[in-house]
């Protein structure tokens, strides 16, 4: 019985030294009384409240324009990645219509991959992502991606004579450069 009741008093010392050792790391808040009767006037309380819930208005927009960039910067990965199959579906569309010559069976299978094509340039068109093509415009370098020169005395310098892919806009933005070719001044070569 002895032993029993040694045991018993050292889990209770050690229960009560364990919550002695919670008590010291727990940060403890308490109210009273005399909290609520503080030297701010509840003028000075209520102006205190506002400020914060403008802090609180001003991180809740910072969040929702992280929020929108990442959304956005995920849309632009998607459209690139069609943009690869439309490119794919069209060199398979080129090539079949090459094929059709030889092997008129394959006219179904060139009307599908056709359809294919037109329904995917129909999702870009209604999603805001556009082509385009900008032969004879002013080079700019954040619309276009210089391939090569062309000495071309007909269009002053600068001028794109070339498409050699063309661009594509999500919106204001430009998705993918068009891929050009630009006039030189002739005189300098």
């Amino acid at each position: 019985m002895e032993v029993t009741n040694q045991k018993v008093e050292s889990d209770s010392s050690l229960e009560s030294q364990s919550a002695k050792r919670r008590r010291r790391h727990t940060k403890r808040i308490v109210f009273s009384d005399s909290d609520s009767e503080s030297d701010l006037s509840r003028e000075d309380l209520l102006k205190v409240m506002a400020d914060k819930e403008e802090l609180l208005k001003g991180k809740d927009k910072a969040i929702e324009m992280i929020v929108l960039q990442r959304v956005y910067w995920m849309l632009q990965i998607i459209w690139l990645e069609l943009l690869l199959l439309l490119k794919t579906v069209s060199q398979r569309l080129m090539h079949l219509k090459t094929l059709l010559e030889q092997c008129p069976f394959l006219k179904t299978l060139l009307e599908g991959v056709d359809m294919t094509e037109k329904q995917l340039l129909e999702v870009f068109k209604t999603s805001g992502v556009e082509k385009y093509d900008p032969t004879n415009e002013q080079f700019d370098p954040n619309r276009h991606n210089a391939a090569f020169q062309v000495p071309d005395a007909s269009k002053p310098p600068g001028t794109i004579a070339i498409v050699l892919k063309p661009g594509y806009m999500l919106h204001d933005r430009v998705l993918r450069p068009a891929e050009v070719g630009v006039t030189v001044d002739m005189a300098n070569e």
